[in-house]
């Protein structure tokens, strides 16, 4: 098997450096773990004063929560090389530390300290970072020394945005925030010229350490560090400015600089029995967000890892938060997690009317966005009635504006969300990636009936992801000349793709496309981005059917069949990381794709059947070992194929898979002397 490396972390939230040596996330029994052995070493030791046990205690519980356990001190064992470019200033800081912790540090000590801090992170030091003000709260906590370093780590990687310079994403994502919950507000800072960046900076790169006194800061700590959610330093910042909204918005724009003062002292008034009051209110506006927020943006703001590792979106650049086609459809993927959230979306599809009646989100309300300029009497029209009727029907539900996913058509719809915005309206969002996104996602899944009125023959995308008329006409010419010429023709076709040896393929009916699904043969897959978005091809060669008329069997009855040699429970991931319950059942000849049926325990669907002599790779991840990527095709010539589908599963039993995978191919090859 082929092991390929990821650069980042599987986890959304975590840090490869950081994790826990048994991978666990389980918060409740690491502290309950903790708990017992601290208080062992209270029972079998009359050293140390209840003070200071309770902070060992405190310091062991942070260690699991952050995903440190087991792991040793790094300060016991390194290269003892200070050769930073930023070394002199580093040693300068770390003067003025000791000084501020009253020299219970020695300079040498914290020196190495942020130095080995450096190179672990394979970075140099920084004057702005806020690590002087983080470790000097940490100092003050007494932790013992050989647990120190560990939450620092932890702490830095996990929970303090990576880049907190002026300009840095993160004040443009506190913006959206902020302009999301309360774009009044928003909109009045901006006018008197009062950016995020001039009262938060210290805010979100110490944790609030540099606005709130010790015990403040252990208690926020504390709970900051048990909820595990790393934005929440967002949702933190978002309460105290709303908060103060009534002071805030008497400021005129000669008054920035005490606006600024005003928000930058906010957190100074808390204490520590503030502190659950302060984290319900943060988490009311965390539950109100959309929660793709943390998917789309952690990799770029969070962690240890480099920045180019991750596909960034330009924050600055956007108009309104975004929400996830997943997101937007999260109550029909799945109720219970719905049923979690109080977040529900009103859509308001800004496409024209031809385009809106070919397919629509269920529920959603048709304001032509391209009227705002063309006709804004009739704009203004169906701009009262759709306000009127969210009123009455969906009072609750925040705003999500739906368009094209194509960026010139989308302009108008970018108009109307700007309008919504001067008129203050709350908890505005678009669709990342318009209906065209949507309708990608829902192919994909085999999911296009939750497309109200999906007409398959009207339908834009549907018609740009099938193939072209003429490749289907030529397609349809060879399978005519195939039935009619025998195997002269036959073997003309075997010479185009030069695989003599490839089971038999039958091409799916011009008229039965349309986007239509396959018995046997879902569309989750795509030749390198290029082309059809669709498979054209269907590996066992039987008649089609619509998704909808999909044969449901039982896994066990499927499984007691007399040609299944071998069947792997697993996740099947599609694209966007989006998961479903799957099956790969192994037959002498062909890999079978199973899909559980939800809703239906033990019931499954046949989703894809493939040949086992047209597996070309098999392949997993070294940081994700129970990663599974199966490719299929036909290999022309050494190095060269043609790829016709590609799956990728999470499975438990993954080398176990591969391994029958391999075992089953083999024992299809002829013997030598054949």
């Amino acid at each position: 098997m082929d092991h390929d490396i990821l650069s980042e972390s599987s986890s959304t939230i975590g840090d490869d450096w950081v994790k826990d040596a048994n991978g666990s996330g389980s918060q409740e029994s690491s502290s309950v773990k903790d708990v017992v052995d601290v208080l062992r070493e209270i029972s079998t030791s009359s050293e140390g004063s209840p003070v200071q046990k309770e902070s060992e205690l405190k310091a062991r519980k942070w260690i699991r929560l952050l995903g440190m356990a087991n792991r040793p001190d790094p300060l016991n064992d390194w290269d003892q090389l200070y050769n930073l470019k930023s070394q002199s200033q580093l040693r300068n800081d770390c003067r003025l530390l000791a000084k501020q912790i009253g020299n219970t540090r020695s300079v040498p000590e914290l020196e190495s300290f942020f130095t080995l801090y450096c190179k672990k992170r394979n970075m140099d030091y920084d004057k702005d970072s806020g690590w002087t003000l983080l470790l000097e709260k940490l100092i003050k906590f007494d932790y013992p020394n050989e647990l120190l370093f560990n939450i620092f780590f932890g702490i830095t990687t996990k929970y303090t945005p990576r880049e907190t310079k002026p300009g840095a994403q993160v004040f443009d994502l506190f913006r959206l925030l902020l302009q999301y919950h309360e774009p009044e507000l928003s909109s009045h800072l901006e006018s008197i010229k009062c950016s995020s960046q001039t009262y938060a900076r210290e805010w979100f790169s110490t944790l609030y350490a540099c606005a709130v006194d010790d015990k403040t800061c252990a208690a926020l700590w504390d709970l900051y560090i048990e909820r595990g959610d790393p934005f929440l330093v967002f949702f933190l910042a978002l309460a105290m400015v709303i908060n103060a909204k009534e002071q805030l918005l008497v400021f005129k724009k000669e008054q920035r600089e005490e606006a600024g003062k005003l928000l930058s002292e906010l957190p100074k008034s808390l204490t520590p029995g503030d502190i659950n009051d302060f984290v319900e209110v943060a988490l009311y506006y965390s539950l109100r967000t959309p929660q793709c927020l943390r998917e789309d943006f952690h990799g770029a703001l969070f962690g240890s890892n480099l920045l180019d590792d991750f596909s960034e979106k330009n924050i600055r650049q956007m108009i309104c938060l975004s929400v996830t086609p997943n997101e937007l459809l999260r109550k029909d993927l799945n109720t219970a997690i719905e049923a979690l959230l109080p977040t529900s979306y009103f859509v308001i599809d800004c496409r024209n009317q031809e385009a809106f009646r070919s397919g629509q989100v269920y529920g959603s309300f048709n304001l032509d966005a391209q009227l705002f300029v063309d006709a804004p009497e009739q704009f203004a029209f169906a701009h009262k009635a759709q306000e009127e009727y969210k009123s009455a029907q969906h009072p609750e539900d925040h705003y999500c504006f739906l368009g094209y996913g194509d960026q010139e058509k989308d302009q108008y719809m970018h108009m109307v969300i700007s309008k919504f915005l001067r008129d203050g309206k709350m908890h505005v969002s678009f669709l990342e990636g318009g209906y065209r996104g949507l309708h990608a996602l829902l192919t994909e899944t085999g999911r296009l009936r939750v497309i109200s009125s999906h007409d398959q023959h009207r339908c834009p995308e549907c018609a740009t992801q099938s193939p072209s008329k003429t490749a289907w006409g030529l397609m349809g010419l060879m399978k005519n000349a195939v039935i009619s010429k025998g195997a002269a023709v036959k073997g003309k076709v075997q010479e185009l793709v030069q695989s003599p040896t490839e089971p038999h393929i039958k091409h799916a009916d011009p008229k039965d496309r349309h986007g239509k699904k396959y018995k046997k043969e879902k569309s989750v897959f795509s030749l390198d981005d290029e082309g059809s978005d669709e498979d054209p091809f269907t590996a066992d060669g039987n008649t089609q059917k619509h998704d909808t008329e999909k044969e449901k069997v039982s896994l066990d009855i499927y499984k007691s069949q007399a040609d299944v040699l071998e069947c792997f429970e697993c996740q099947e991931v599609m694209k966007g990381g989006f998961l479903i319950p799957a099956h790969i059942a192994l037959t002498r000849t062909h890999m079978h794709i199973l899909h559980d049926v939800l809703g239906t325990s033990g019931i499954v669907t046949t989703e894809s059947r493939h040949p086992l002599q047209t597996v070309i790779r098999v392949t997993s991840k070294k940081k994700i070992p129970e990663l599974l990527t199966f490719k299929f095709g036909y290999e022309h010539s050494p190095g060269e194929h043609s790829i016709i589908a590609s799956h990728r599963f999470l499975i438990s039993k993954a080398g176990e898979c591969a391994k029958a995978v391999k075992t089953a191919i083999f024992a299809l090859r002829p013997l030598p002397d054949e």
